[in-house]
């Protein structure tokens, strides 16, 4: 495979996990945590510069993500790697991130919520699936495809004057490779 690297997969499929839409409000409620993940797939089919903007904006400066992924490919033994990212690392690998998921499909399920009583911090636990990420392969006539399906605990925080960041983010990651038929 080039152009599409395990980080760039990985990076993908926290990317769909961590950062939905925008919010701007005095404390979070289950309903505007809910729309905030729901609000998710909308966010990769902006053009890229809003998508970056978005992205940056919805990252608290101090963000932190662990995740620990696990690639599995045709004819091998899974392998698993793990990973910690700050927001500057997560940014810088955005686009070769958001190109392959724009064509992807994407859904989430929050599973549960845990609002601290002044609304200002929440604990999220939520599932991410893509399907159908574009991999080109060294034999263009022979693609591959993704999918991935991640498993978050999300840390929120309201951040005055900006609204509802991701001030941590940890993530067991699956992703697997299949020729395209």
């Amino acid at each position: 495979m080039k152009n599409l690297t395990l980080a760039s997969l990985t990076a993908t499929a926290i990317l769909s996990a961590s950062f939905p839409a925008y919010s701007m409000e005095e404390r979070m409620t289950d309903a505007s945590i809910r729309k905030y993940y729901d609000d998710l797939p909308a966010v990769f089919k902006k053009p890229y510069d809003d998508f970056i903007k978005d992205y940056s904006s919805r990252a608290s400066d101090n963000l932190e993500i662990n995740s620990t992924t696990t690639l599995r490919m045709p004819g091998q033994p899974p392998s698993q790697s793990t990973s910690t990212l700050t927001k500057e690392q997560l940014i810088s690998g955005a686009g070769d991130a958001y190109a392959a998921a724009k064509k992807a499909r994407l859904w989430n399920e929050v599973t549960k919520i845990t609002i601290a009583p002044d609304g200002k911090t929440a604990t999220v636990e939520e599932v991410s699936r893509i399907s159908g990420i574009n991999v080109q392969s060294e034999d263009p006539e022979h693609p591959f495809h993704a999918d991935s399906t991640e498993i978050c605990t999300d840390q929120l925080v309201l951040t005055p004057g900006i609204g509802v960041q991701t001030a941590k983010s940890d993530c067991t990651v699956t992703v697997t490779i299949t020729r395209k038929l």
